[in-house]
């Protein structure tokens, strides 16, 4: 998400146009859930997926016509019957997709989703009362819950932050951010899984045996004071206190 994102808000800060669809409901086999998403433009895909084949090109199609008359537009896809079949499209399921044109006046919202990522990460709300003409809210995971975008009812924010909100009239995606891999230990295991992983944060947790910059493989190379105790913590802890088994 956060990469795509990052594309996103480049594309429009570029003042370019782009659509992005997202899978909002899923019945049966799917090849994605809900929340999935792709951003296209008139070229066609940019990035992400919502599952490949038959599916992903009717998408793209979506996609395309929603920048030509800049109306969003849902999208139901079964994977079932003769067209299916023709097709190999063999999960059977259904699917519905809202694919929304965006421009330069979406481009805060955007931003400050993404902002939101960078830290905990954040809950994505869309208002599909009116499909053509979605509306998104935004409900960070830190800062105190801070809303962003559209403003909600005071009793959503407070159903959203309590996770009783049901009403089906909105499409809630949960917007976590980035997982990170924290290699401790600087040996002949640590580096070649640093390159396996390509974007490894490191902190220094040994007088002797770690060497940090020979781990450092992106920008991001240090750790807070906070996820560094909480590291040193659980290397301090024996291992049958830390949930594993010796045997």
């Amino acid at each position: 998400m956060k990469s795509l994102l990052t594309l996103l808000c480049n594309h429009l800060e570029g003042g370019a146009p782009a659509a992005l669809a997202e899978v909002v409901s899923g019945q049966g086999s799917t090849p994605r859930g809900a929340g999935s998403r792709l951003l296209a433009d008139a070229s066609g895909l940019l990035a992400g997926t919502v599952g490949g084949g038959l599916a992903e090109a009717q998408t793209l199609q979506a996609c395309a016509e929603a920048l030509a008359d800049g109306k969003a537009r849902l999208l139901d896809i079964a994977m079932t019957g003769e067209m299916a079949a023709q097709s190999e499209m063999i999960c059977g399921g259904r699917l519905r997709l809202l694919a929304a044109p965006l421009s330069q006046k979406d481009l805060p919202f955007f931003l400050a989703l993404r902002e939101a990522l960078n830290r905990e990460g954040a809950l994505l709300v869309t208002d599909m009362r009116e499909p053509e003409r979605p509306r998104r809210s935004g409900l960070a995971y830190g800062d105190g819950g801070r809303a962003f975008g559209v403003p909600l009812p005071d009793n959503a924010l407070s159903a959203l932050r309590s996770g009783t909100f049901n009403d089906r009239d909105y499409f809630v995606s949960p917007c976590p951010p980035p997982d990170r891999l924290i290699l401790a230990g600087g040996g002949h295991v640590s580096r070649p899984t640093a390159q396996v992983a390509a974007l490894a944060p490191s902190v220094a947790s040994g007088p002797s045996y770690t060497n940090p910059s020979s781990l450092v493989l992106s920008k991001e190379s240090e750790l807070s004071k906070s996820d560094s105790d909480s590291v040193l913590s659980t290397l301090s802890t024996p291992l049958s206190f830390s949930g594993k088994s010796l045997t």
